[in-house]
């Protein structure tokens, strides 16, 4: 009986020395996912703005315009 309850305790030490490193991995790794997802976003959006920009002050030739 004395075994299993000093192997308990012994697991339960383990998991409060390795808990804290596993969910800051965790959570590093969810917020990097993060960053980069709106890093991509930011860039996604200004590529769209220059697009739209371009668009806007040039606008392409209709048919009258070509005759």
């Amino acid at each position: 009986m004395r075994g299993r309850r000093a192997q308990r305790s012994q697991a339960m030490t383990e998991f409060a020395l390795v808990a804290p490193v596993l969910l800051l991995l965790t959570f590093g790794i969810i917020d990097f996912g993060r960053a980069l997802y709106f890093y991509s976003a930011g860039a996604a959006a200004a590529r769209e703005a220059a697009r739209v920009a371009i668009h806007a002050s040039n606008p392409l030739p209709t048919n009258s315009d070509v005759r």
